[in-house]
């Protein structure tokens, strides 16, 4: 009897760790395939561990590539992100998560008069998203759309090392430590969040912190186009350009009216002095004449 208690108990525990074991691949194919469509970019994840006892899930070497016409990789990597989650709910339709720490991420943002990498990647949820709320009606993971949606309490990034490259004022990289960052209350009873909508949160909370760090020293243009107003620089860089373009033109012009202007002078003073000789000539043949 102890026996087949034993054997019972071990057929529980396998099949128990078969089932989790399952959600983990489950999770990681909806992370990738959730990434893949909210931001049009490879996104991988090396592996989802979920421990039921502790009410945890552990995603491990998440990496998230640049958009096109960016140059520097990876936009996004972090060795471990920790989740604090209600793990009844993992197999339901919305995950109810207390926390998400993601520590030491490696952040790669690139500058261009055009935006920034987040700012395009920003720009591809909202356009997937309508603006980064969850729609009832999406499709199940499977179509590689994000089916699942979440309650988030908390979100968490500590340390983050960012590398700032610039092509706008052609400087070096630079490499900061951002300060930590906290979001609360992503997604609600209502309007709970999905893939794209919790990453558009991260990505806008982390321009910002660039934005506001002192280390990078960047002036008022560069941190406008990382607080999301990349239109109106590039409306300003044109308007100046062309400013510019025009004044140059409008100089040439004026310099080529003056002096068209003063060679018509002088033509017209020559003819005048030609006039007054020519008048006095004929005034000194006609006296010999008489």
């Amino acid at each position: 009897m102890k026996k087949l208690l034993i054997i019972l108990l071990l057929l529980a525990g396998g099949a128990f760790a078969a089932v989790y074991f399952g959600i983990g691949g489950l999770i990681k194919t909806g992370v990738e395939k959730g990434g893949k469509w909210a931001l049009d970019t490879e996104t991988k994840l090396d592996s989802a561990r979920v421990n039921p006892l502790a009410g945890s899930l552990s995603l491990n070497g998440l990496a998230i590539a640049n958009p096109p016409g960016f140059k520097q990789n990876p936009t996004f990597a972090v060795g471990s992100i920790g989740v604090a989650v209600d793990t009844g709910s993992l197999s339901g339709d919305t995950i109810k998560i207390d926390t998400i720490e993601i520590a030491e991420p490696e952040i790669g943002l690139e500058i261009t008069t055009g935006g920034t990498n987040f700012g395009k990647l920003l720009e591809i949820v909202k356009s997937k998203t309508g603006g980064g709320e969850a729609k009832p009606d999406e499709p199940a993971a499977d179509d590689g759309k994000p089916g699942k949606k979440m309650l988030i309490k908390k979100i968490r990034i500590t340390k983050a090392k960012l590398t700032v490259a610039q092509s706008v004022l052609m400087q070096t990289s630079q490499s900061v430590v951002l300060k930590d960052i906290e979001l609360n209350d992503v997604g609600s009873e209502s309007k709970p969040a999905d893939f794209g909508a919790m990453l558009q949160q991260i990505f806008t909370a982390i321009l910002n912190a660039a934005a506001e760090n002192p280390e990078l020293k960047l002036p008022a243009d560069l941190q406008n186009i990382l607080k999301g107003d990349a239109t109106k620089f590039v409306a300003d860089l044109q308007a100046q350009a062309d400013e510019l373009k025009n004044k140059v033109l409008g100089d040439a012009q004026k310099q080529v009216d003056d002096i068209k202007k003063q060679g018509q002078d002088a033509v017209d003073e020559a003819k005048k002095k030609a006039d007054e000789l020519k008048e006095g000539l004929g005034g000194l043949l006609g006296g010999k004449k008489n």
